[in-house]
C-alpha cells in the first residue's frame, strides 16, 4: 500500500522560522504523511533544515531587491510555484495546505481539497484570486483576523483556530515544571530588525542594575547589527547585551528559552504604520514560545499580543519606552512565579497539536 502524501506550498523564505509551518509537518508525518513541502525565496533565511521532501526555488537576492522595487517579485513567485505544482498535478495528496494567498491561489489551481492556511492576512489582487476560487476551510490564528479577511466578502470560508504556538509534551504537567526565577538573563527571540522596537529595550537595560543582562537572539540584520554594536558599545563591553544569532531546530527551542528570565515582544510603531492590521493583529509565535518555557512577557498592548493579557502571563504596556518596561519588571519580579505558572498554564490551552489536529480531522471529516 502506498503511503499517504501531503503537500505544503509555502510561498516565502523563511520556512525555518514558522513554528505553524515546522509543527504542521511533524505532525503530518506522526499521522503518517510523507510530506512535499514547496518554498520560495532568495536564500537568506536557509530554507535547507527542514524535515519534509523539500524543494525551495531559490532567486538571488539582488534579483529579489529589483524585482521588488519594481512590484513583479510577487507575479514571479506565483508563476514560478504555478508550474512546479502543474508537474506534481498528477499526484495523490491527502492533505494539501496552500499557505497565504500566493500558497492557496497556487494550490488550489491543481488540487481542489486544498486548505487555506493563513499566516499574514493581506487584502491584495491575489487575496481576489483566493475568494474567486473558493475557500472552504480557512486555518487561521485568530478570530480577529478571519473576520478582517471574510467580513466583506460572500466567501465565508469554515473558521479554525491554529495559533501560532508550539507543540506541548502529552503529559506536560505545570507543578511539576522547573521555573527560573534566579538568573535576571531577559531575551528577545527573533528577527533582530530596527522595525522591532528593540532600542527601547536596550535603554531599559541601563536603567536596570548591573546583575540583570539582555540577550538578543534570533536572525541578524547586518546593517542593523552594526549600528547595535556601535550604539551600545559600554553595555556590550560590560557584557549586559549579548548577542547570539544560531539557529535552534524548533524541537530543542523551548529548552533553550528556560534559561532566562522575562521575554519580550514589541514592535517599532515609528517605523511600522499603527493602520497595518496585519501587524497590529499578529499573534507572535515567540509570546507562545515563551509561555511555554515559563517565562513571563511583557509587551505593547496590541491585539496580537492579547494572549499574554488575557492569561495574566505577562504584562502589556501602552507605551513602551525604557521607564515603563523597567516599571513593568519590577511588577512581574514581585509575582514571579504567578505570572510564570500561569504562562505554563496558557500554554497547555493553546497547544498546536491539540488544535491542528483539530483543523485537519475536521477537514478530513473524521
Amino acid at each position: 500500500m502506498a503511503q499517504k502524501r501531503a503537500l505544503i506550498v509555502f510561498p516565502d523564505e523563511w520556512i525555518n522560522y514558522s513554528p505553524s509551518m515546522l509543527n504542521s509537518i511533524v505532525l503530518l508525518t506522526e499521522r503518517g504523511y510523507a510530506v512535499d513541502l514547496l518554498s520560495f525565496g532568495f536564500s537568506h533565511f536557509n530554507a535547507s533544515k527542514v524535515n519534509a521532501n523539500h524543494t525551495h526555488i531559490t532567486i538571488p537576492f539582488i534579483v529579489y531587491k529589483w524585482l521588488s522595487k519594481i512590484k513583479a517579485y510577487d507575479f514571479l513567485k506565483y508563476g514560478l510555484l504555478t508550474l512546479l505544482l502543474f508537474l506534481k498535478r498528477n499526484t495523490t495528496y491527502g492533505v494539501v495546505i496552500g499557505v497565504d494567498n500566493i500558497g492557496y491561489a497556487t494550490a488550489h489551481k491543481f488540487f481542489k481539497q486544498a486548505i487555506f492556511f493563513s499566516l499574514e492576512v493581506k487584502k491584495n489582487n491575489y487575496f481576489t484570486k483566493c475568494l474567486q476560487q473558493g475557500i472552504t476551510h480557512c486555518i487561521i490564528q485568530s478570530a480577529e483576523r478571519y473576520h478582517f479577511l471574510f467580513d466583506e466578502s460572500s466567501c465565508i470560508p469554515a473558521q479554525l483556530i491554529v495559533q501560532n504556538a508550539p507543540i506541548i509534551p502529552p503529559h506536560f504537567n505545570v507543578n511539576d515544571a522547573e521555573i527560573n526565577a534566579r538568573t535576571k538573563q531577559l531575551v528577545y527571540w527573533g528577527n533582530i530588525a530596527n522595525f522591532y522596537g528593540i532600542e527601547p529595550l536596550i535603554d531599559a537595560l541601563i536603567l536596570l542594575p548591573s546583575q540583570y543582562t539582555l540577550t538578543l537572539r534570533g536572525v541578524k540584520n547586518e546593517l542593523y547589527n552594526t549600528h547595535l554594536q556601535y550604539k551600545y558599545a559600554t553595555l556590550i563591553q560590560a557584557q549586559r547585551l549579548l548577542f547570539n544569532y544560531d539557529y535552534v531546530p524548533q524541537e530543542l527551542l523551548l529548552n533553550e528559552m528556560k534559561n532566562y528570565y522575562i521575554g519580550f515582544v514589541m514592535f517599532d510603531f515609528s517605523k511600522i504604520k499603527t493602520s497595518d492590521f496585519n501587524c497590529i493583529s499578529s499573534p507572535s509565535g515567540k509570546q507562545f514560545n515563551y509561555m511555554a518555557a515559563g517565562l513571563p512577557t511583557i509587551g505593547q498592548d496590541i491585539i496580537g499580543f492579547a494572549p499574554i493579557a488575557q492569561n495574566n502571563a505577562g504584562i502589556l504596556l501602552p507605551t513602551f519606552d525604557a521607564q515603563s518596561i523597567v516599571t513593568a519588571i519590577i511588577k512581574i519580579e514581585n509575582n514571579y512565579n504567578i505570572y510564570a505558572h500561569n504562562a505554563l498554564k496558557a500554554s497547555i490551552h493553546y497547544d498546536f497539536k491539540r488544535s491542528f489536529t483539530t483543523a485537519i480531522d475536521t477537514v478530513l471529516g473524521n
